[in-house]
């Protein structure tokens, strides 16, 4: 239990001049003493940063030693360090890449530093935020974000996460994630989910990278990071990037075992779909979309999937496949009218497109009116004009070119 704050190590960095170390800070009797059951550290161990020597930044391994030696000072105990961990796991992980994100990297020192004032704050009986100063006042020095050399962090080592049989059942794959992770995991992607309300795409892109570099490959959890993947991939299309959303995408569907999670499955083929259907990929986006379809009934049978429906209607009817195109378009009605707030006049006008492909005008004529009724119903207006149009365009094809006039100009001026 600490009785004293040990502070040696959470004082402002200085800067540093050429060729001469920082002195050590002169320890005060009254509150460097560390806790009776925590290891004793000298100036060396617990001021790592503040004694590297000669010109340049901070190393990120002495700031993590830093960090460390003070955990270890105060006696924390192993539920905060496993709290804490995974903080500073991502702050490894970074390091190692060519190009760290430094603003990932100081999240987590900061959300590291206030677990731990927490701590202080919960063992003292009052309010401490003075490892958030710390390091608040690090981050105002020049600090060298990437390292060469591997860092090993002694705070904590989780047990690795089980391997899965090459061969194990669907069911055994996408366990739950340990107690500390899974809270760890569901804040960092509420706070990319607040980071993308306020349109701040690369915070939640940093947000949603820091997980993977936490999970880091981890065979257990591939639906985990097959989330992660597929929201990313959502965010790169807000971002109006979308051939990195597919990369996500594609990343996404590797990553998860055939019929092992039907729901997110459903969605990353939908995704992936639409977006094959933009680059004007037919049959490959038909192709998704069927597998969509086929998944959405596995994930929710009695679900609504209308849309996913009609839009592979409208894919099928674009590719010529105009039997193909009206079983998906009449599932995707019976499917809709199930439902009292679903909407159908669309779908219905894809129906009478079909129809009108195929040379049947007066079944075409019908659908079409049914669309107009149930766009006026549904006060949609873009739905009444469409549906106009359309009338207007079978009234050429019927050579009544007076109707078709009445009609686009019902279209225009009076909706």
């Amino acid at each position: 239990m600490v009785t004293q704050l040990y502070t040696a190590p959470l004082r402002p960095y200085l800067p540093q001049k050429k060729g001469v170390s920082s002195p050590a800070p002169k320890p005060q009797p009254d509150d460097l003493q560390p806790s009776g059951d925590a290891p004793q550290h000298g100036p060396s161990q617990t001021l790592a940063a503040m004694q590297e020597k000669g010109p340049g930044n901070i190393s990120i391994q002495a700031v993590l030693s830093d960090f460390q030696n003070t955990m270890d000072a105060l006696g924390v105990t192993q539920p905060v360090r496993e709290e804490v961990a995974p903080y500073l796991q991502v702050v490894a992980h970074q390091a190692q890449k060519p190009q760290p994100s430094s603003g990932l990297i100081k999240q987590n020192l900061r959300i590291a530093a206030e677990t731990m004032d927490q701590y202080i704050t919960q063992t003292l009986g009052k309010p401490s935020n003075v490892v958030r100063e710390w390091v608040d006042a690090l981050l105002l020095q020049p600090i060298n974000y990437h390292s060469d050399t591997p860092i090993e962090l002694r705070a904590f080592a989780p047990t690795p996460p089980a391997e899965i049989p090459r061969n194990a059942p669907a069911s055994t794959v996408g366990t739950k994630l340990p107690t500390q992770d899974g809270a760890w995991v569901k804040a960092r992607l509420n706070e990319a989910k607040a980071a993308m309300a306020n349109n701040a795409v690369d915070e939640a892109m940093g947000h949603y990278q820091g997980i993977l570099d936490h999970l880091n490959g981890s065979s257990a959890h591939p639906d985990v990071e097959a989330r992660v993947l597929y929201q990313m991939g959502r965010a790169m299309e807000k971002a109006s990037k979308p051939a990195e959303a597919k990369g996500y995408y594609e990343q996404a569907n590797a990553k998860l075992p055939p019929q092992s999670h039907p729901k997110l499955e459903m969605k990353v083929h939908k995704a992936l779909g639409m977006l094959l259907y933009q680059e004007g990929q037919l049959d490959s986006a038909a192709e998704r979309l069927t597998q969509a379809v086929e998944l959405s009934a596995a994930a929710e049978p009695e679900g609504n999937h209308s849309s996913l429906l009609n839009q592979l209607g409208i894919t099928r009817l674009r590719l010529g496949q105009h039997e193909a195109a009206r079983g998906a378009f009449e599932k995707a009605l019976q499917q809709a009218q199930a439902y009292p707030n679903a909407h159908t006049s669309d779908i219905l006008s894809n129906l009478g497109a079909v129809h009108r492909k195929t040379g049947e005008h007066r079944t075409a004529f019908g659908y079409y009116k049914q669309s107009l009724q149930a766009a006026q119903a549904e006060n949609n207006r873009d739905g009444m004009r469409q549906s106009l149009q359309a009338m207007a365009a079978l009234y050429l094809d019927a050579g009544k070119p007076e109707k078709a006039f009445k009609a686009l100009e019902n279209a225009l001026y009076r909706v």
